[in-house]
């Protein structure tokens, strides 16, 4: 008798062995077809698997992009919100089949619902969106006003601002509801001047610069502001955000005034690594050198040519803003000596008061006095001249070789 059930026990472990083993088999085959991303794989991952929340997760989200009405396919949905309650992905696919029906009421539920049980940003964005999208405006704004107090740090925040532009062309009404500190400012700066709203960007632009101003992660994102205002013609608005931004120690340079005649932020070349919109910029092309130094206390931007740059290249140019009808002089403080060729007649100096139209050009060499005095009257209705300092290689010479050392470059009135 003791023989026979000692059978019976091995036969009855090797039963429950051979189970599991066919299980876990079962298991890994389901976990490699869900691992795949065809619809079929996935369909059958499910059936060996049925109480597996992703997978049903990533088959009704097939299911919906054909637009599928199936109401088995809701059982199975509710069927896994049931066991993993916490998982908004869920309740957002059921949300979306239940909208297709017409069934708005449980959809909204259902979207409230993940958004209750997922303090993350999606499930606010996706409620705020079928706000916008069913027309309910109010509720609209509560639910962006529930994303803007989420921790965003790792989404962007286009989404949302484009909704509040769907819900609202005021630029005004927008603004009040965005936090005043944190980063969100500076973002909502970000897309008014990616999305080309200049009005809304000039009023958003005191907010951001505010709450910006001591994160150096913002500081390129604020001097880049400058820069569009000057792309769209907006000179005045642009001399105040760039005098703005010194005021705050988000970049160190000169300050403009053009009606005092204060037209040049930086003609001593003392804050060359802050280029921004009214900041030098510097060629970087191939065969010129240029590197700004400091002799003694006499700061220099030392430009060596090796003889192989371009037969025709700008050195370094910067912008100025003016006034139109006024007459200026244009003058140029440098050192030629360490040229090969201390007349070459390729180096000038010239105002364009549009890229590629220039105004006038007045060369650099050869050097009468200490200075190259250029006189210049800006056309009317003219607020910006960029001015270039440039290199073309004159006909009949050899290209240029050496260093030219410049000092000073500034705008006065000529009278």
């Amino acid at each position: 008798m003791t023989a026979v059930l000692n059978i019976l026990y091995r036969l009855l472990i090797a039963a429950v062995c051979l189970t599991a083993s066919i299980k876990y088999i079962q298991w890994a085959r389901a976990d490699w077809l869900g691992s795949k991303i065809t619809h079929e794989d996935l369909e059958a991952a499910l059936r060996i698997e049925p109480d597996n929340t992703d997978f049903v997760r990533r088959v009704v989200s097939y299911r919906n992009g054909w637009a599928d009405v199936d109401w088995v396919t809701d059982d199975e949905l509710r069927r896994a919100a049931r066991m993993d309650p916490l998982n908004a992905e869920l309740w957002i696919p059921l949300a979306e089949r239940e909208e297709a029906r017409g069934d708005k009421g449980a959809a909204e539920a259902d979207l409230i619902h993940a958004a209750d049980v997922d303090h993350q940003f999606i499930p606010a964005w996706v409620l705020a969106n079928y706000y916008l999208q069913t027309e309910n405006p109010e509720k609209a704004w509560a639910a962006l006003d529930r994303c803007l107090r989420l921790n965003l740090q790792n989404y962007s925040l286009t989404p949302v601002f484009a909704l509040m532009w769907g819900l609202s062309s005021d630029a005004a009404r927008i603004q009040s509801a965005l936090p005043k500190q944190g980063s969100i400012p500076v973002a909502y700066l970000d897309y008014l001047i990616t999305t080309d709203h200049a009005d809304a960007a000039i009023s958003a632009w005191p907010l951001a610069l505010a709450a910006g101003a001591k994160d150096p992660a913002s500081a390129d994102r604020l001097n880049s502001f400058a820069g569009y205002l000057i792309r769209k013609g907006r000179t005045l608005e642009a001399v105040s955000a760039w005098n703005a931004l010194i005021d705050s120690k988000v970049i160190r340079s000169g300050r403009l005034n053009p009606r005092l005649g204060e037209s040049v932020a930086d003609p001593d070349f003392r804050f060359t690594e802050h280029p921004g919109a009214f900041g030098w910029k510097i060629s970087r092309t191939g065969g010129i050198f240029a590197t700004a130094l400091s002799s003694g206390n006499r700061p220099e931007l030392s430009v060596d040519l090796d003889g192989n740059e371009p037969e025709a290249v700008d050195l370094a140019s910067i912008s100025a803003p003016v006034l139109g009808g006024r007459s200026y002089r244009l003058i140029v403080q440098f050192d030629p000596a360490g040229l090969k060729n201390l007349q070459d007649p390729g180096f000038a100096v010239r105002a364009e008061p549009k890229p590629g139209k220039t105004l006038f050009e007045c060369p650099l060499l050869p050097l009468k006095g200490e200075s190259a005095i250029c006189p210049l009257t800006v056309p009317q209705g003219t607020n910006l001249l960029e001015i270039v300092l440039a290199y073309r290689r004159a006909p009949g010479t050899v290209r240029a070789l050496g260093t030219l050392r410049l000092f000073r470059v500034a705008l006065e009135f000529a009278d």
